[in-house]
């Protein structure tokens, strides 16, 4: 893990934590779960209620199953989506000087302080100091 936190090219280092991670889930297996993160994935905006009922277990059991197979619950699951593809975008749009109010809406969020606390949750910091 310190070589790839090591590595200078930004690029090379998402790729290669993505390799890392995916590694540690070879091999995992659950009735629900992989299904689960991909309805996220599709549809961002799917509530527990839903996923749990298109599972057939209950919403306590959706959370403690997320919780307890990747830590987070799938609501801190879904900000770390959207953080993910806000940097995706933040990169793209990098060129194009694309303003946080824009971005905020490209992204689905309510509004560009909705955004901004979010990012500040994951990362400590707000997107312009983090950039």
């Amino acid at each position: 893990m310190k070589k790839i936190l090591n590595t200078q090219n930004k690029t090379l280092l998402v790729e290669n934590l993505e390799k890392y991670w995916l590694t540690k889930m070879i091999g995992f297996s659950h009735p629900f779960l992989g299904n689960a993160i991909s309805k996220i994935k599709e549809n961002p905006k799917v509530t527990t209620l839903e996923l749990a009922n298109e599972f057939n277990v209950s919403q306590k059991t959706l959370i403690l199953q997320f919780k307890k197979h990747l830590c987070k619950t799938p609501s801190e699951y879904k900000k770390i989506l959207r953080f993910r593809k806000a940097l995706l975008e933040m990169q793209e749009e990098s060129n194009k000087k694309t303003k946080l109010t824009e971005l905020s809406y490209i992204l689905d969020f309510f509004d560009q302080s909705h955004m901004i606390s979010n990012f500040k949750s994951l990362t400590g910091y707000p997107p312009k100091t983090f950039f």
